[in-house]
């Protein structure tokens, strides 16, 4: 599959394939793609969009691991009083998400870790001690670095990372393949990006090794090896995070407005692409469009619209881990009909919904680094005069609400924090050397791909790692 194939999940699939999709009958919807890619009554676009839909039916079941009693049991190894109706409950009430395969229903693989992370009595009972639930306890570094940025302005980190992807080991042959891990790219909020070393260096073992270019969407370096042996590949770099305070109640200095969104787009400071759709997800479909008026009423203030936007997601869009966003049809609209999602769709409903506006948006992602650990992360940003480009981080934002912080929830729209690596600044962008088959992850570049000659690896078939060597503030 192509890149720009996943655009064809815009189109709706033929009903019987629906039907047995969302019935768990997987093999009869296999079958009935055949039917369809076999006649000569189907037109290209649709047989384009059932190949597209082949790889989502093959993966889609990784992501449901658990039986109901196994993941009864799963539970009842922190919780040994928890009980079948309890589970059925929380599925009930939304909290659990499932599928249907072959007549079983199945729970989503990480369905308890969000349990743990959104629900505090769950978390109690199973003896985890959450910061977003002890706020009291807890001395948490982002507090204290929002507080240095309104204390100071600004606030930056030197940070030095590693970061590698190798072959899993039963999926492992000899061969030609294809490999992109991701590096910081300057933006507003990193700059002294240096690229310090690559495993395997240009030349060694006829490696060849490309470092993207800085204005690359999406930012890797990238290598092709004929593979005889499995090692990683990796790549270690360095980069100052920067994060500069906006304090949205008071208006720029005259010398430091930013200009308006017309000046703003003929200097290429906003793209046009910040405001249009991409399919299949940002798209203004009349949801978005009926969500997105529900929201604004009367107001026309772009900075109060976007924070209508940002205030639904945080409070009502609840934070839960995703399966595959390749799996989804429609994100954004998949985030304002089931109130669910992790940092990626919820950024993504806030994105669409502030284009959909007229706001320009844009996707930003990469990692969240804190001094003893790194992990994948995806937030937003928004562009209203006079302040210029402002973020908007939903996920943060919303675990500050639950978790009754106010100052943190206000703080993440409008700023960031000086913990990131930010190595994209849109969704949906091809990576350079292009990839020729199906990518682990078709719409952002946070964990690396690789692809041999004839296919690519998804998720299960690679390993991916992330190390923090250094982090020093620098404020």
């Amino acid at each position: 599959m192509k890149q720009d194939d996943v655009r064809m999940l815009a189109v709706e699939l033929p009903e019987d394939i629906l039907k047995a999709k969302w019935a768990g009958d997987f093999k009869r919807a296999d079958r009935l793609i055949d039917w369809y890619l076999r006649s000569d009554r189907v037109p290209e676009f649709m047989k384009k969009r059932l190949l597209v839909e082949r790889e989502i039916l093959e993966h889609l079941p990784e992501d449901y691991a658990y039986t109901l009693e196994e993941g009864l049991a799963l539970m009842q190894q922190d919780i040994p009083d928890f009980t079948m109706e309890e589970l059925e409950t929380l599925i009930d009430e939304r909290k659990v998400d499932w599928l249907y395969i072959d007549g079983t229903l199945r729970l989503a693989a990480r369905f308890y870790q969000t349990l743990r992370d959104v629900n505090p009595d769950i978390a109690r009972r199973a003896g985890v001690r959450q910061e977003n639930y002890n706020a009291a306890e807890v001395i948490d570094v982002r507090d204290a670095a929002i507080a240095d940025m309104k204390a100071k302005g600004c606030v930056a980190a030197r940070i030095r990372l590693k970061a590698s992807i190798t072959v899993a080991p039963e999926s492992f042959r000899e061969g030609d393949v294809l490999v992109h891990l991701p590096i910081p790219k300057p933006q507003i909020n990193m700059k002294n990006i240096r690229i310090l070393r690559t495993f395997p260096s240009q030349g060694e073992g006829g490696c060849e090794v490309f470092i993207g270019s800085e204005d690359q969407p999406q930012r890797t370096v990238a290598f092709r090896e004929h593979i005889t042996e499995n090692h990683p590949f990796e790549v270690e770099y360095e980069f100052e995070a920067d994060a500069k305070y906006h304090d949205l109640t008071k208006t720029p200095e005259a010398g430091e407005a930013a200009c308006g969104l017309e000046q703003a787009m003929a200097s290429g400071m906003v793209r046009p692409e910040d405001l249009e759709e991409i399919p299949p997800h940002i798209r203004f479909t009349e949801a978005i469009k009926a969500l997105r008026d529900e929201l604004a009423g009367e107001e026309t203030d772009p900075l109060i619209l976007a924070r209508r936007f940002y205030d639904y997601v945080t409070t009502k869009v609840v934070y839960s881990y995703s399966r595959q966003y390749f799996t989804h049809e429609q994100i954004p609209e998949y985030a304002a009909l089931n109130l669910r999602g992790d940092c990626g769709i919820q950024a993504l409903l806030f994105i669409t919904l502030c284009r959909s506006a007229g706001i320009p948006a844009r996707w930003q992602s990469g990692l969240y680094v804190e001094p003893d650990e790194a992990g994948m992360h995806d937030w937003a940003m928004f562009y209203v005069e006079p302040y210029g480009w402002l973020f908007a981080d939903a996920s943060f934002g919303g675990s500050a609400f639950r978790s009754g912080n106010t100052e943190r929830w206000n703080h993440y729209f409008g700023n960031l924090d000086c913990f990131r690596m930010a190595a994209n600044d849109a969704f949906q962008a091809g990576l350079i050397p292009e990839k020729q088959h199906s990518r682990r992850d078709p719409y952002d570049s946070q964990a690396g791909e690789i692809e041999y000659s004839d296919k690519g690896l998804y998720v299960k078939d690679t390993i991916r790692h992330q190390e923090v060597i250094e982090f020093t503030r620098l404020d």
